[in-house]
């Protein structure tokens, strides 16, 4: 409750990950006033004290911790958000649960049907071992100090919009590292680069234009696996 309150105090925005009921006792409370809340709790008095004063104990209590890490943790997940991810409508997100190096992982295609026989025997296809591909999961991390008077003195404005920013900065770092593979022109699998003749992706120079564009229609359609059948793809416009 005491999160919800805070987010919904601080970053003056409907929620998305939880409804703000008006019954929430902590409803439109600052921090330090979150805190006085759990202070007199233990039968502490906070009323007259300066804020310095509620703002050591308040560090004394478990509470203080758990508010913080779940409020900074609301908030990164909004700046990383508001990130624009351009990238989004060409890639697909996979789940993965190691750092491993030579991660592999094969183009989701399978291979071609074939008919059966009049024995009603299965012909066994296969992937081909060209379309495997190695990644690896790298780490991203940094730190900073936020000082005491940051979380007193302007009512958590300052801690909010660190946070946010280095939530919006992991959203720009994914976008980098996405466009970092197409600028780099990795060399793939089979031993040829992302962007390549043997790749079939690579235009003959025309301007972008109708004439270009219907190239690049052209191309895009007549792509095709290792086994040779066609990939099915189509241009969309955006």
């Amino acid at each position: 409750s005491a999160t919800d309150a805070l987010i919904g105090r601080y970053l003056h925005k409907p929620l998305k990950l939880s409804k703000l009921s008006n019954e929430n006792k902590f409803r439109n409370h600052s921090f330090l006033s979150v805190m006085s809340h759990f202070i007199e709790q233990t039968g502490m008095r906070t009323l007259g004290k300066p804020s310095y004063e509620i703002y050591q104990l308040a560090q004394s209590m478990k509470e203080f911790n758990i508010i913080q890490q779940n409020f900074a943790s609301r908030v990164l997940l909004e700046g990383y958000e508001s990130a624009y991810r351009t990238f989004a409508p060409f890639v697909r997100t996979k789940t993965v649960n190691s750092f491993n190096e030579n991660l592999r992982a094969r183009a989701s295609r399978a291979p071609a049907l074939k008919m059966i026989s009049d024995t009603g025997i299965v012909t066994e296809g296969k992937l081909s071992a060209d379309e495997v591909e190695t990644y690896q999961i790298e780490a991203f991390s940094t730190w900073m100090a936020i000082q005491r008077k940051a979380l007193i003195s302007d009512d958590l404005s300052q801690f909010t919009e660190t946070v946010w920013a280095f939530g919006q900065q992991a959203g720009l770092l994914e976008s980098n590292l996405v466009y970092s593979q197409l600028v780099n022109n990795p060399v793939m699998g089979d031993g040829f680069r992302l962007f390549s003749k043997e790749h079939r992706n690579i235009g003959a120079g025309q301007e972008i234009g109708e004439e270009g564009l219907s190239a690049a229609r052209q191309a895009i359609m007549q792509q095709k696996d290792h086994d040779g059948n066609r990939l099915n793809l189509r241009m969309e416009l955006m």
